[in-house]
């Protein structure tokens, strides 16, 4: 989809006529000045929408634009997008052999540019990412934090594109941004997530993401080696732009250049499977509302009683579901969900026991007159709740 001019105005259009005619994945790689007020146009529940942190490093402080340097770019600084941020990859053989976060200096001083990323200045971070274990050391309290994730983006370790018959060497942040879109889409999409980014938290630490741990996008005032092709500084002289907070400084676990790490394959972008924990009443018949509670319940596509589909199936959160029991014989189900992560694995937790419907033991007395009005006891098992006696 391509904007009619590169206004916010307009990318803004362009962003909604993709979703609107069916994109489920949109990478956006642009930037701009963070506004005070958010708009609707990068909040779309349940497609997968990412954007470029930007390639003048953390707070754009490579940066000559009005308005730029010491603000982070914006859709990335949005809490309902994927920021993506930049790293230099090495290769051996086609194997990765190393990745760092992306820094060749300052494009002004020869450089190739920087991953961007930085705190937001108006919106707080979403829920997941503050849950990260190491959020206390990121530096930005409870304001969002870009990058969520991060891919290639040194134009020394980028793509080659074939253009105006010669071959060349691409990267920048605007690389990396499509990279993850494309994952995700190679996963499946969101999945039924409604912010896909939460998918990639649940996967922090696994060998599902490469977690790079060396470098920084922090600010760098030497001249670029053009030799070693890397930036005149040390990571701890670059690092002292946010006093060495993870938020410009890559480490073990998650970090602001890179997120929660790099792809190592597919997984990380499938949402986990669903789990139940406790299904509540345990016990009932047709008609009974259960409350279904567990972990990454959110995009139920089904809720199913041993097989059965539930009905009228309600998600409260993305960890709790109610939903009424179909009708089934007496006994003990399973109680599963499914999403786009999988269906649940059965166990003890899960079940619900289905009552055997009343008996009748003995009708006392055994006749009276056809006019009707004789009291008749009723005797038997399971009598409890009767809705209705029928002669």
């Amino acid at each position: 989809v391509e904007a009619t001019n590169s206004s916010t105005a307009a990318l803004e259009v362009a962003e909604n006529t993709a979703v609107s005619m069916g994109a489920t994945e949109v990478s956006d790689s642009f930037g701009g000045p963070e506004p005070a007020v958010e708009g609707s146009a990068f909040n779309h529940p349940g497609t997968v929408i990412t954007a470029s942190t930007g390639d003048d490093g953390y707070l754009n402080w490579s940066s000559s634009k009005a308005g730029f340097a010491g603000h982070p770019n914006y859709p990335a600084s949005s809490p309902d997008v994927v920021a993506v941020g930049g790293t230099r990859l090495t290769l051996n053989g086609g194997s990765r052999t190393g990745e760092t976060v992306w820094n060749d200096g300052s494009t002004l001083g020869g450089g190739a540019g920087a991953g961007g990323g930085g705190c937001s200045e108006h919106r707080n971070a979403q829920s997941w990412q503050q849950a990260v274990p190491d959020w206390a050391d990121v530096g930005c309290g409870e304001k969002r934090a870009a990058a969520d994730a991060a891919a290639d983006g040194d134009p020394y370790s980028g793509v080659a594109v074939y253009r105006a018959g010669s071959w060349s060497t691409v990267g920048g942040t605007s690389l990396a941004s499509p990279i993850i879109a494309s994952t995700f889409a190679l996963a499946g999409g969101s999945g039924g997530v409604a912010y896909p980014a939460q998918t990639l938290y649940g996967h922090l630490g696994s060998s599902a993401l490469y977690d790079v741990t060396s470098g920084s996008n922090g600010e760098c005032a030497k001249a670029f080696d053009e030799g070693g092709k890397t930036a005149g500084c040390t990571v701890v002289e670059e690092e002292q732009d946010c006093q060495a907070k993870l938020i410009c400084r890559a480490g073990t676990g998650y970090d602001g250049p890179t997120g929660v790490g790099t792809p190592a394959g597919l997984a990380a972008f499938a949402p986990p499977a669903p789990s139940v924990s406790s299904v509540s009443p345990g016990e009932g018949d047709l008609g009974t509302e259960v409350t279904i509670e567990g972990e990454h319940l959110k995009g139920a596509g089904a809720v199913e009683f041993d097989g059965v589909p539930a009905t009228h199936v309600v998600e409260v959160s993305a960890t709790k579901l109610t939903a009424t029991a179909p009708g089934h014989v007496p006994g003990q189900v399973d109680v599963t969900v499914t999403t786009g992560g999988g269906t649940s694995a059965t166990s003890s937790a899960d079940h619900f026991t289905y009552r055997a419907g009343p008996a009748i033991g003995a009708v006392t007395p055994a006749r009276g007159p056809t006019t009707g009005g004789t009291e008749v006891t009723i005797s038997g098992e399971r009598l409890d709740g009767v809705e209705s006696v029928s002669f």
